[in-house]
């Protein structure tokens, strides 16, 4: 993972990564609501049928999603801990999430 250098990084560096990481994690969320509203609502999906997109690719795309997500949060709560102790949100401190 790219973000490995946590445990050896400066605090600055570690600082921007965290930064970086809940931004990231602030953008992901929304969009994936409303992936998901407007495919549960069918909305386009008559257009990617054909082209040969299914259920199981949409499945596919929120799963990488999710997993992606929960490695951002992973990575947050990782250095939460390390640098700073505990946040307000996510029960580690200084997250802005």
């Amino acid at each position: 993972m790219v973000f490995k250098s946590l445990e050896f990084g400066n605090i600055t560096g570690n600082l921007n990564a965290d930064l970086l990481l809940q931004t990231c994690m602030g953008l992901i969320r929304p969009m994936q609501d409303k992936a998901y509203k407007m495919y549960n609502a069918g909305a386009y999906l008559h257009q990617y049928k054909q082209f040969g997109i299914d259920k199981q690719d949409f499945d596919s795309c929120f799963a990488r999603i999710e997993d992606t997500y929960a490695s951002y949060q992973a990575h947050h709560e990782q250095y939460a801990m390390l640098w700073l102790g505990s946040c307000t949100n996510c029960a580690r401190s200084a997250c802005i999430l």
